[in-house]
């Protein structure tokens, strides 16, 4: 009876060199574009998966570009009624997401 386990230290995946170059060029691309003109921008992010995330770019590091979540306008009316009050617009989905940028598929400036 095998079982299909690779041993220790064995190597299972190894990416071509022509996939890592493209890779990195993408990676690379994406990260001047986002940092000279897209930071503190609102912007509607869609991803190779089909997700699709509304925030302003906040942070970019090598690797990844941070979103800070559009706020939740209709959560904000039923919630707060006569205004945001002292706490300011809630954000149901979280302060922060950090999204891999040879992920992305599109960037769409919305302001």
């Amino acid at each position: 009876m095998s079982n299909n386990v690779a041993p220790a230290g064995q190597v299972v995946y190894q990416a071509d060199n022509q996939h890592v170059e493209t890779v990195k060029g993408v990676r690379e691309k994406l990260h001047g574009l986002c940092k000279q003109r897209l930071m503190n921008r609102h912007v509607l992010v869609k991803t190779i998966d089909g997700h699709e995330y509304e925030g302003i770019i906040v942070f970019i590091d090598d690797g990844n570009v941070y979103l800070s979540l559009a706020v939740d306008e209709e959560l904000n009316k039923r919630f707060f009624p006569y205004g945001p009050g002292f706490y300011g617009p809630v954000n149901p989905a979280g302060a922060m997401l950090p999204l891999v940028l040879y992920n992305l598929l599109a960037i769409t400036l919305l302001m």
